[in-house]
């Protein structure tokens, strides 16, 4: 794709930049950028830019770098010390005629950093890097549109502003303040929208949620066509709010008022990566995942169904609150908590439309490992490189899971009390891996506990050892997504899927194909990995 540009004279003007970068990181830590020119500090951390967080989880900054080629690296600032980037240094390619640049960064992945450049009225083109090398990006986004977007969510959607978030303040979301004109649902953008602390009680068209029989099911609609994933259900499951008795699984309303107590044992030592499904990128996907240190650790990982977006209903919302308020009240209780009551707490608090797959699991005393999942989301427990215990997916048939919601705001869906609780015997040296279906489709078990081996090599169990694993397994799953040729548990459970509705026939004659289904499952993969130290 050419660019768009007008008649200009190279100039050594420096060009106002802005990064960004969407990644979450523990309370009191901050992300900066830091590179080879002197505007981003000299490679003297000392010296880096530091960037300010916003809603969303995104951090930004804007900085005047002249044009040209440039170097750097994104950089976690712990109380700790100093978390680097790993791999090799980002490049970034300054445009000169440019009157702002804007620059996006997938943390702890420096393969890929986005440009986009705007010039003298036009916006140039996108450009992808990947190791110094570039590419044309597939679409332009003008500041335009971004604006009208942007007036059209202040017009569908009421939020609170918060005050900057600093280091000594809590970060706390803006409220979602639904339409208030019936039918109409809110406006859902397709940036990053806020998690909801208190909902009033929306005004719903009456829908009923409805589990199709398998004979009753259009099989041209419901088995996916090559290079499309499988249609998760979710859509159309609404109804009126109706007068009740309020919804409170703990009988505890919202607060605790227990002193913690002191806990002895093995700890969780764990980090986390996120990859969004390639066109959820903007607004970090809608997968979410939360990781206390509080008592002896626990990790949560939660998958918004995808099918909400059919109804105006950002599916990222509702899991994004589940473990927001399921966190808040296991901190709150100083760790002493089963991981389904966390999800209790958090099917209660999130009062809002949405439902999503779930699994969270809590360090208990005594070397116990408790675990919750609801879903397809699941963990694996390894031992000495091997699968010690895995969990199985629950699904009313294949690729519709059980899902949390709200009762109040959504029928049909499950709850915490339905999910599968396993209790398990650690040891020092174990490694837990949680994660979305985004992984468990797209990366057998073996290849994970390889990838994880390797991974470790050289490296002692740590936060940033967990970091760094977690993102070398989600990178992996993504990458066999678009492999034609690779055999995936997705391919695996698609094909036999097919082959049950009769249709495996008709898929080989209508596409060509030996098996449509190679590949993986287009998705957001979401992975927290644990040490039991």
């Amino acid at each position: 794709m050419k660019a768009l540009v007008q008649a200009a004279e190279v100039s050594d003007t420096k060009k106002e930049t802005r990064f960004r970068v969407p990644v979450r990181v523990n309370f009191g830590e901050r992300v900066l950028i830091v590179g080879n020119d002197p505007a981003l500090g000299g490679w003297a951390i000392e010296k880096a830019v530091v960037m300010e967080w916003t809603e969303g989880d995104m951090w930004e900054a804007s900085v005047k770098i002249s044009p040209g080629v440039h170097e750097f690296k994104c950089v976690v600032l712990k109380e700790s010390g100093v978390v680097w980037e790993a791999g090799e240094n980002r490049s970034v390619s300054i445009p000169d005629p440019a009157d702002a640049v804007e620059v996006k960064c997938q943390m702890w992945d420096t393969t890929t950093t986005f440009v986009e450049k705007q010039s003298s009225g036009y916006l140039l083109e996108d450009q992808y890097y990947s190791s110094s090398t570039t590419s044309e990006a597939s679409a332009l986004v003008l500041e335009e549109e971004e604006e009208k977007l942007q007036a059209k969510t202040k017009s569908d959607m009421e939020t609170i502003t918060e005050p900057e978030p600093d280091m000594e303040t809590t970060i706390e979301s803006s409220a979602f303040a639904p339409e208030t004109e019936a039918p109409s649902r809110a406006f859902a953008p397709e940036t990053e929208a806020p998690i909801p602390d208190e909902v009033e009680e929306i005004a719903v068209p009456e829908f009923e949620f409805q589990e199709m029989p398998v004979e009753e099911m259009d099989v041209a609609s419901d088995v996916p066509t090559p290079g499309t994933s499988m249609p998760e259900m979710g859509s159309s499951m609404m109804e009126s709010v109706e007068e009740r008795v309020p919804f409170d699984p703990l009988n505890t309303g919202t607060s605790f008022s227990a002193q913690p107590r002191v806990m002895k044992g093995l700890k969780l030592v764990a980090g986390g990566h996120i990859i969004p499904h390639e066109d959820k990128v903007e607004k970090g996907g809608e997968d979410d995942y939360f990781i206390s240190t509080v008592g002896l650790g626990a990790i949560g990982v939660a998958d918004g169904v995808s099918g909400w977006a059919n109804d105006d209903v950002d599916p990222a919302l509702y899991p994004r609150a589940l473990l927001k308020y399921g966190q808040e009240a296991y901190e709150e209780k100083g760790g002493d908590m089963t991981p389904q009551d966390i999800l209790a707490h958090g099917q209660y608090r999130a009062k809002l439309l949405g439902s999503s797959t779930a699994c969270v699991a809590v360090m208990k005393e005594g070397n116990k490992l408790e675990i919750a999942n609801l879903g397809d989301s699941g963990f694996r427990l390894l031992r000495k490189g091997e699968v010690l215990a895995a969990s199985e997916a629950q699904e009313h048939e294949f690729n519709f899971p059980y899902q949390l919601s709200h009762p109040d705001y959504v029928t049909g869906g499950e709850f915490a009390k339905d999910s599968d609780i396993y209790n398990l015997d650690v040891r020092p040296g174990d490694v837990l891996v949680i994660g979305s279906d985004g992984l468990f489709d797209n990366l057998w078990d073996c290849e994970l506990c390889q990838i994880v081996q390797d991974s470790l090599t050289g490296l002692a169990p740590c936060e940033l050892a967990a970091q760094a694993v977690s993102t070398a397994v989600a990178i992996a799953a993504t990458q066999n997504i678009d492999d034609k040729e690779y055999y995936s548990p997705w391919t695996s459970n698609a094909t036999a899927e097919a082959k049950l509705r009769g249709m495996m026939s008709q898929m080989l004659s209508d596409t060509g194909l030996n098996n449509p289904y190679m590949g993986g499952k287009m998705d957001d993969c979401t992975v927290v990995v644990a040490f039991v130290m």
